[in-house]
């Protein structure tokens, strides 16, 4: 399942003119080293160059090798930890020991020519559907880039509403 993936990383991909402007308005505000060397943030990309990213395609091949484990008490969980406090994060190994994860079908819809699969309730991923439904009738490339942000038209969800939604999830402390 992770193949298409791995490939993808390993060989690159050309990067679009958006991912050029949000890279090039990064540049002065991130400052972590290893997000600057992975997308080369000083590097004066243009549209259709090829990015790869080796460290990625590794990550994810050991995962496909050792499975949930190796993000869940495992390898990848403990080098995701050690970087939480530099990025102010909160998640420890025991917090990633504790995860059980299982799979349910996704909920899913067409965009344009694509088929798009979100996790299903109580998350609120429906939202992000019914979203790209409405806004399939839209014509957005005659927008000026960046005039238009997904995030703003409720794309993106909304990552503490989904978090609650689930019955499992403990509330937010404060």
């Amino acid at each position: 399942m992770l193949q298409p993936a791995i490939r993808l990383a390993e060989e690159g991909f050309p990067v679009s003119s958006f991912f050029v402007a949000m890279n090039q308005g990064s540049v002065g505000r991130i400052q972590d080293l290893e997000w600057r060397g992975v997308f080369r943030a000083e590097q004066n990309w243009q549209p259709g160059q090829v990015l790869q990213l080796p460290d990625l395609a590794a990550t994810l091949a050991q995962f496909a090798a050792d499975g949930t484990g190796y993000l869940y008490g495992g390898a990848r969980g403990e080098k995701l930890v050690s970087r939480f406090p530099v990025s102010r994060g909160v998640i420890s190994m025991a917090d990633l020991e504790a995860v059980s994860p299982f799979w349910e079908a996704p909920i899913s819809a067409a965009y344009h020519d694509y088929r798009v699969n979100l996790p299903p309730p109580p998350q609120e991923s429906f939202q992000v559907l019914l979203s790209l439904r409405i806004l399939e009738s839209f014509n957005f490339k005659d927008l000026a880039l960046l005039s238009f942000r997904p995030s703003g038209s409720g794309v993106s969800g909304d990552p503490h509403r989904s978090g609650r939604a689930d019955p499992e999830q403990p509330e937010e402390p404060g």
